[in-house]
């Protein structure tokens, strides 16, 4: 007797396989303090660690690994990344300064000369013989000044961080983010497609010196599948392996 498949193995390759687009990464700095408020600019040691994963990022259940948010750059100091006294409060925001800057000082052409000196960065990994797909990158913050980096950039790393690719487009920033004296943070947001078992990013603002306030990082993409969505999968992939339809002889 023949029976009829209770699922085609098609469906249920496709099923176990896919997973939907979620919030992979988001960094709240809103309990994040800054170490320069009320005092004077404190420098970021390069690979210095800004805000830990544990503490300022949530991502989807069984998403990708997420690190520690660094501070990186080429420069030296005085030319490095600093957390910044400008406008700043005590907690709550990366106040930070020096982006597009690689001193050392009395240097004219080093600041503001359009390329990335310095940045933040943190990787997502989905672990051995997994793939995560980044699809969105949401930054919220302010400019400080005119001097502020004009441009904000996200590139991707595959490489743990040797080759830098763009992600997206470069995006235009001229207002200062003040009104009326008070700080008003807006969102940008940058689209791709990239997939890897470890993706390295990295915001490299450039145009521009001051200071940048960032009270929020989102990235968006597909999440890793649970290792639980495969075992429960398994009975009925079974299951219509057993009942499949016999093949007829020729």
């Amino acid at each position: 007797m023949r029976f009829p498949p209770l699922v085609s193995g098609s469906f249920l390759l496709a099923l176990a396989g896919s997973a939907s687009a979620a919030n992979l990464a988001v960094w709240d700095f809103s309990a994040l303090p800054n170490p320069a408020h009320g005092t004077a600019n404190v420098a970021v040691e390069d690979c210095g660690a800004l805000a830990g994963a544990a503490g300022h990022s949530a991502g989807e259940t069984g998403g990708p690994a997420i690190s520690d948010l660094l501070g990186d750059g080429t420069g030296v100091y005085p030319g490095r990344l600093e957390w910044s006294a400008a406008h700043s409060t005590a907690a709550g925001e990366l106040n930070l300064e020096n982006w597009d800057y690689d001193g050392p000082a009395g240097n004219p052409g080093a600041a503001g000369d359009g390329v990335p000196d310095h940045w933040i960065r943190f990787d997502l990994s989905a672990g051995a013989g997994n793939a995560v797909t980044v699809t969105g990158i949401t930054l919220s913050a302010w400019r400080d000044s005119p001097a502020s980096p004009e441009y904000y950039q996200w590139d991707y790393s595959l490489d743990g961080g040797v080759t830098w690719i763009r992600f997206g487009d470069s995006l235009e920033e001229t207002a200062s983010g003040l009104s009326g004296g008070q700080p008003v943070f807006a969102p940008t947001s940058f689209t791709d497609s990239v997939e890897a078992e470890t993706i390295r990013l990295r915001f490299a603002p450039f145009g521009g010196t001051g200071a940048l306030h960032i009270n929020g990082i989102t990235v968006t993409g597909t999440a890793v599948p649970e290792p639980g969505a495969a075992m429960l999968l398994a009975p009925l992939a079974g299951l219509w392996f057993l009942r499949r339809p016999a093949s007829r002889a020729s």
